[in-house]
C-alpha cells in the first residue's frame, strides 16, 4: 500500500528530497511523487479564509496580562489580532446577536449575560454602558484572546499551490530495493526533473499563476493598496528588490500573477525601497503605520 504521510507535501526539491533519504535509510521502499497539492496526506495548508469574519471567532478565556502579552502572542491572521486588540464578548439573545451581526446595530438584548456568545467591538460595548445601560462602564484593552469557532477548520488546503513533491512509500511489498537501488532511481527522478525544469518558462516553474481578481479575495480586507510591477530581466525572479522590478499601470484584474507578498512598512523598505535611499512613510500615505501593501509580480505572459 502506498503511503504519503512520511513528511508534508513541498514544492521545494531540496527538502523532498531530504525527506526521501531519511525515508529510504529507515528501510523503506520509498520515491518522490509531482502530485496536485491535497493529493496526500499532509498538503501544504493556509489559514481558513472564513476565519477573516471575527464573528467565525469565540473567546478562549485565556486573559492577556498586559501589553507585552498581547505583542509576542503568535496571531494566526490580523482579524484575531483585531479582535484582541478591538473587541471584547458579550452574551445576548440569538436575535440580538443576529441584528448585531448583521447590521452592527446594538441593542439591550446583545448584553444580558446569558444565552450565546458574540464578539462585540469594544467601542460598541461602552456606548451600550453609556446609552443604554447608563452606568458609564468603560471595557479595557487586552480583554481576551480568541480560538476559531469549533466547527471552523482552522487550517485548509492551499488552492494556489498547483503542484508538489511527495515523499511515498510502500511498507508492504514483499521484495523491498536494496539502498543502493534506490538512490539509484531518486538520482533518476532528479536528472528527469532537471532535464524538464530547463524546458519551462519562469512562470512554469513557478507553478503558482494567479490573478490580480484572486488575490482581491485572498487578502479583501488586509491591505490598503495594490502595487503592480514586471521584471527587468529576462530570468524570472523568485523575491522582490529594487533592482529586479520596476512599477507598471498596464495591468487589470486579469493579470496574471506568479509572485506577490503582503507587505508591511519594513517588507517594503527592505525590498522595493531597498538601497534606495528612500524609506516607506505608511502613516502619510495610507493613515496609519500598521497598513499593508498587497505588492504582485505580472508573469511573463501577465497580459495574455
Amino acid at each position: 500500500m502506498v503511503k504519503t504521510c512520511w513528511t508534508k507535501a513541498t514544492i521545494d526539491v531540496n527538502e523532498a528530497v531530504s525527506g526521501l533519504l531519511s525515508c529510504i535509510n529507515h528501510g523503506l521502499n520509498a520515491w518522490i511523487e509531482v502530485r496536485k497539492n491535497g493529493d496526500q496526506d499532509y498538503p501544504i495548508m493556509k489559514v481558513n479564509p472564513e476565519l477573516d469574519n471575527p464573528f467565525n471567532w469565540e473567546m478562549s478565556y485565556g486573559m492577556p496580562r498586559n501589553k507585552a502579552d498581547m505583542e509576542k502572542h503568535a496571531y494566526l491572521n490580523e482579524t484575531e489580532k483585531d479582535l484582541t486588540y478591538n473587541w471584547t464578548n458579550a452574551y445576548g439573545t440569538p436575535e440580538a446577536v443576529e441584528i448585531y451581526q448583521k447590521t452592527g446595530e446594538v441593542t439591550p438584548d446583545l448584553f444580558v449575560g446569558i444565552g450565546t456568545s458574540c464578539p462585540v467591538r469594544i467601542n460598541d460595548a461602552n456606548w451600550y454602558r453609556e446609552h443604554i445601560k447608563g452606568d458609564n462602564y468603560k471595557y479595557g484593552f487586552w480583554t481576551t484572546f480568541w480560538k476559531p469557532k469549533k466547527e471552523i477548520s482552522t487550517y485548509v488546503v492551499d488552492e494556489s499551490i498547483g503542484k508538489v513533491f511527495v515523499v511515498c512509500y510502500d511498507d508492504s511489498a514483499d521484495n523491498i530495493p536494496d539502498k543502493n537501488e534506490l538512490i539509484r532511481r531518486a538520482g533518476e527522478f532528479l536528472i528527469a526533473y532537471a532535464d524538464m525544469n530547463a524546458d519551462e518558462t519562469a512562470d512554469e516553474k513557478c507553478g503558482r499563476l494567479t490573478t490580480i481578481s484572486e488575490l482581491k479575495k485572498m487578502y479583501h480586507d488586509e491591505y490598503a493598496d495594490i502595487e503592480v510591477y514586471e521584471p527587468v530581466f529576462e530570468k524570472y525572479p523568485n523575491h522582490f528588490h529594487t533592482d529586479n522590478c520596476r512599477a507598471t499601470n498596464d495591468w487589470d484584474d486579469e493579470t496574471k500573477i506568479s509572485l506577490y507578498q503582503l507587505m508591511d512598512e519594513a517588507d517594503y523598505d527592505a525590498t522595493i525601497l531597498a538601497n534606495s535611499g528612500l524609506y516607506a512613510e505608511f502613516e502619510a500615505w495610507y493613515g496609519s503605520r500598521d497598513a499593508k501593501v498587497l505588492v504582485c509580480m505580472a508573469a511573463q505572459n501577465g497580459k495574455d
